[in-house]
């Protein structure tokens, strides 16, 4: 899938939740409402040894996991140790290869990504996940604004690294200094639009308004998006478990 077709999949998977570009995505809801359960590392009963390593010595090496189990349901492992910035990124991209329907038998993640997944499955889950958690409406917004790294990671939950990453990747930032660019402002801050010269109206006339016009642009990123029935095939199954 290409950049546009997964830019409507996350505008169509935040719908499901009643959200708009603007609110705060919370991967735990998705993971419910898809019936695909989180699970901390420190819950699964493993070895003080096993526990020590991952959470202490070496936490880099193991972020998450997504596991499928013999009764066809989904589980995610998250390794608790981290800050939870880091592990709503993990559980999102996690849950974007069950969006997408993404083969595997199971998908480690470490500091680098997941491990057994394809360059091109792993591509399209990490920009998934970042539209689901900073869409690209958003980003447009907050660049607008001037908005700083930290402030837009406080704001949608995620790592300042993360934020950074959307404002620049998106493009949202250039177009904003492109636009300041424009209107002849240079200095990053917000302005408000130029007041339009009221009409003088005819004695007659008084009392009368004209209407404001507006315009519309054509979407250059084409109609013909996802259809969706692999999320819904999941809930469906999901709902006849229940």
């Amino acid at each position: 899938m290409n950049k546009a077709q997964l830019k409507r999949l996350a505008v169509e998977v935040r719908a499901e939740l009643d959200l708009t570009a603007h609110d705060l995505f919370d991967p735990h809801d998705l993971a419910s409402l898809y019936g695909v359960e989180v699970l901390r590392l420190s819950d699964l009963g493993c070895s003080f040894a096993v526990l020590n390593h991952f959470q202490v010595h070496r936490p880099e090496v193991f972020s998450g996991a997504l596991v499928p189990l013999s009764d066809g349901s989904t589980v995610i492992i998250e390794n608790d140790c981290h800050p939870r910035e880091r592990r709503v990124s993990t559980a999102s991209h996690e849950l974007s290869h069950v969006v997408l329907e993404h083969p595997f038998s199971a998908t480690l993640s470490d500091a680098n990504g997941c491990r057994v997944s394809t360059p091109q499955y792993e591509q399209e889950a990490a920009e998934l996940s970042g539209e689901l958690l900073l869409p690209f409406e958003a980003c447009k917004r907050l660049a607008f604004f001037n908005t700083s790294d930290e402030a837009a990671a406080s704001k949608f939950g995620v790592s300042v690294e993360f934020a950074r990453w959307r404002l620049n990747s998106t493009g949202a930032r250039k177009i904003a200094a492109r636009g300041r660019l424009r209107t002849g402002d240079r200095s990053g801050a917000r302005r408000a639009p130029p007041r339009r010269k009221r009409l003088m109206a005819s004695p007659t006339d008084e009392g009368s308004s004209v209407p404001a016009t507006g315009r519309s642009s054509a979407d250059p990123e084409g109609t013909d998006g996802p259809t969706g029935g692999g999320r819904t095939r999941h809930r469906a199954a999901h709902n006849a478990a229940e």
